[in-house]
């Protein structure tokens, strides 16, 4: 039994501390899974050797309970993250003050609204927001414009952005977020697109 739990907990151990670090949810789900594994095996050698010198065999289902416990709350924490993806939610890290700050710095961009960040899937984050410029400018003048800002946001760790330009004429919110408030006026730019739009 020590020989089998030994051997168990090491294995478990080598594999989950081994991809301890990675980003993909369904790598995170198995790193749990393994450590877990190793915690069920670290238990199973404790309790082993508790009731064979103290014969106290309550420790058995104590750490059981204990293992479950733990196990309830890393699965809760992988839960919670899908949610959050599931529900379009703001990825953690991502802090929108800082990405409003990012699009105003660019040149060209007078003013942003409607922006809204969400997670395509665990470690793949992705922008759509509502771009001022001149009115007046070319369409290559303001592809020039839109490749800045995909450089500048890729070093925020937002791979995907969608923006829609319009000049300071178009009618709008004075939402700087989208939000579902917004999608029940006449103005539903957080549920339809409108052109032109550039996706990157």
């Amino acid at each position: 039994m020590f020989i089998s739990a030994g051997l168990g907990l090491l294995i478990s151990l080598y594999l989950g501390l081994g991809m301890l670090h990675e980003e993909n949810l369904n790598v995170k789900s198995a790193v749990l899974h393994m450590l877990r594994d190793a915690e069920a095996s670290a238990g199973v050698i404790v309790g082993g050797i508790i009731i064979l010198f103290a014969h106290w065999y309550v420790i058995d289902p104590i750490l059981s309970i204990l293992v479950a416990i733990l196990i309830a709350f890393g699965a809760w924490r992988i839960v919670k993250q899908t949610v959050g993806i599931l529900m379009e939610g703001t990825p953690k890290g991502i802090e929108i003050d800082n990405i409003l700050k990012t699009i105003r710095s660019v040149s060209g961009i007078q003013d942003v609204h409607d922006v809204h960040v969400w997670s395509i899937t665990s470690g793949r984050n992705a922008l759509s927001c509502h771009a001022i410029l001149d009115g007046g400018m070319t369409i290559r003048e303001s592809q020039n414009i839109l490749r800045k800002l995909e450089y500048e946001l890729a070093h925020k760790n937002i791979g995907h952005i969608t923006v829609q330009t319009e000049n300071g004429e178009h009618p709008h919110e004075d939402s700087v977020l989208c939000t579902d408030e917004e999608s029940e006026h006449n103005h539903q730019h957080c549920k339809r697109a409108v052109w032109p739009i550039f996706s990157f």
